[in-house]
């Protein structure tokens, strides 16, 4: 869910394990929390690099997105010695939409920038 796999740490404790499950055990918030976390690290790769917000950066943010993306669900494959399963890929296409959705908020902003024209 984060870029560090913080369900691994309840393994060596309880009450963290419990905390964890009471804030992130229903799915949606799962979901919610990989997209926002893809959207910030969306808007963060095109407003570092470029303020643009052209095809080909929507490429180069989806490319960033897809290659974080398989290498955290490598990580957390690792640290549960799982089996690669369907949520991991349902995890890689929220990933990717809420790139999207950086991309786009950060595309509509700079839109809207452009075409404000203060009134004095």
């Amino acid at each position: 869910m984060t870029l560090f796999p913080l369900a691994w740490i309840g393994h060596f404790s309880s009450s963290f394990r419990e905390a964890y499950n009471a804030l992130f055990g229903a799915e949606w918030v799962h979901w919610v929390m990989h997209a926002g976390l893809y959207a910030g690290l969306a808007i963060l790769i095109i407003s570092t690099f470029n303020k643009q917000a052209s095809k080909k950066d929507l490429i180069i943010v989806l490319s960033a997105a897809l290659g974080l993306g398989l290498a955290q669900e490598g990580l957390q494959l690792l640290t549960y010695v799982e089996i690669l399963e369907w949520n991991s890929l349902l995890d890689l296409g929220v990933d990717l939409l809420g790139a999207l959705i950086g991309f786009f908020v950060f595309f509509f902003y700079k839109r809207s920038k452009r075409t404000y024209r203060p009134l004095m």
